[in-house]
């Protein structure tokens, strides 16, 4: 698939060299029939290259990952940080323990 738009035309958008490499890295880590496990993640790096999730992202994003763009956009509307003015994926947190303290990473 090409980087800014689908085989139909219906995405403008396009990504840096290195979070397209970063959707892989996430894919990767599922079998190919659960790809879609990978849209939270691609999501946050959808956000962070383009400060929000757009339409055409999301579209573009659900071409990729093979799934609906209607779960795309579901996974959007369940991840949105109140009171922002556009849509934004909220960052996963994570606890851990540096073995004196849980902290968030």
């Amino acid at each position: 698939m090409s980087n800014s738009a689908m085989k139909d035309g219906s995405s403008n958008v396009s990504f840096s060299a290195q979070t397209l490499a970063l959707f892989e890295k996430e894919v990767a880590k599922y079998p190919p029939e659960r790809r879609q496990a990978a849209v939270i993640a691609c999501l946050t790096l959808v956000q962070q290259e383009h400060g929000h999730v757009s339409s055409d992202s999301e579209l573009w994003l659900a071409h990729y990952l093979g799934m609906p763009a209607i779960a795309v956009h579901d996974d959007v509307e369940t991840n949105v940080e109140i009171g922002s003015h556009q849509t934004q994926i909220a960052r996963p947190r994570h606890n851990g323990c540096d073995g004196n303290a849980v902290v968030q990473f």
